[in-house]
C-alpha cells in the first residue's frame, strides 16, 4: 500500500483512510495491531528510501567534481532496524575503481543483508538467549527471518568487527600518548645587577630544564632543553 506520491509527499487524508480500513477490516484489536505496524514499517522505509535517493544526488555532485562518472545505478535491499529497506544508489567509476558512495555513507558494508544498527540487535538478543531462541525471538517481535545459524555467524563477525576496532584504538592511542622522559633535570641561577647611576639594584632569575645529556660529535648537549628567565 503506497500512500507516498512521487513529489515526496504524505497525503495525511489518504494515511488516515488507510489506518481506518486496517482497523476497520482487522477481527481484532491483535489482528489490527500486527497489521499496523507492518504498514507503518513499509511507510517508513519508502520514506527513508526517498531520502537516500536525496542524499545520493547530492554525494553524486560532490564526487562528480572529482573526475568520478555514474557507471549504473543499482537497487539493493538491506534489513535494518526500521525495517526491511530498499533503495537505489549509483555506482561510481574513476581510473578504474568504483563504489557505492551512499553505501559508504550510510555505512551499509558490500554483500551483507543485514546493516551495523541490525547486526547490534541479532547480538543484543543472542546474549540473553540461545541463537535458535534468538532467531525465534527476532522472527515474533521484529520480523525479522533468520536462521539460528545465521545468527551465530553475525554474532562472530560482530564480535570480530569489535576486536579490529578495540585494536585500532589501542595503536591510536599508542601513537598518541607521550614518551615519559627518564631523567627531568632542573637548574636555576641569578644574577644581581647594580645601577651605579641610580644606585639601585636589579635580579635577573635564570631557570633549564632539560631531560639529560648526550653526546653530539666532540661535544655535549642537554636533550629537550627548555630556558625561563625573568626579572
Amino acid at each position: 500500500m503506497d500512500i507516498i506520491t512521487k513529489t515526496g509527499e504524505i497525503w495525511s487524508e489518504n494515511a488516515i483512510g488507510a489506518v481506518i480500513s486496517i482497523i476497520k477490516e482487522s477481527d481484532d484489536s491483535i489482528e489490527s495491531e500486527r497489521k499496523l505496524t507492518h504498514w507503518l514499517t513499509e511507510m517508513n522505509c519508502q520514506l527513508i528510501a526517498m531520502a537516500l535517493a536525496r542524499i545520493d544526488t547530492e554525494l553524486y555532485q560532490i564526487y562528480k567534481v572529482q573526475g568520478w562518472r555514474v557507471a549504473r545505478r543499482d537497487s539493493r535491499t538491506i534489513c535494518c532496524r526500521y525495517g526491511e529497506l530498499t533503495y537505489a544508489r549509483r555506482l561510481l567509476q574513476k581510473d578504474g575503481k568504483s563504489f557505492y558512495p551512499l553505501d559508504r555513507k550510510m555505512g551499509f558494508e558490500p554483500r551483507k543483508h543485514y546493516s551495523l544498527g541490525m547486526i547490534e540487535r541479532i547480538v543484543e538478543a543472542v546474549a540473553i538467549t540461545t541463537s535458535r531462541s534468538a532467531s525465534e525471538l527476532l522472527q515474533s517481535l521484529a520480523g525479522i527471518t533468520i536462521s539460528h545459524q545465521s545468527v551465530i555467524s553475525l554474532k562472530n563477525y560482530a564480535g570480530k568487527k569489535a576486536k579490529a576496532y578495540e585494536k585500532a584504538l589501542a595503536e591510536e592511542e599508542k601513537v598518541e600518548k607521550p614518551t615519559q622522559p627518564e631523567i627531568i633535570a632542573i637548574e636555576g641561577d641569578g644574577i644581581v645587577l647594580k645601577n651605579k647611576e641610580k644606585g639601585g639594584v636589579s635580579e635577573v632569575h635564570r631557570l633549564q630544564v632539560y631531560e639529560g645529556v648526550r653526546k653530539n660529535g666532540n661535544r655535549t648537549e642537554l636533550v629537550g632543553l627548555r630556558c625561563f628567565a625573568s626579572t
